[in-house]
């Protein structure tokens, strides 16, 4: 198990944390406002994790390399 101690609510940390360990800071993934939306909409680390696999192929599928607000938005 691993402590992620607390969260207060701010998902981006947590998703950059995810993030680094596979090797890229999630600033590199995503836009400034992609990063807040993402982490505004997401109440749990679960909840984090999907919409950011959703936003992620949404950016694929538009043939983005990086995620964009509109990106969550629509995940």
């Amino acid at each position: 198990m691993v402590d992620l101690g607390k969260l207060n609510g701010n998902m981006s940390d947590y998703l950059d944390y995810r993030f680094r360990k596979v090797g890229r800071p999630a600033s590199e993934i995503f836009t400034p406002d992609a990063l807040t939306h993402l982490s505004q909409r997401a109440r749990t680390p679960q909840m984090a994790n999907n919409v950011a696999v959703r936003a992620m192929k949404n950016a694929y599928q538009d043939g983005k390399t990086s995620v964009h607000f509109d990106h969550v938005n629509d995940a």
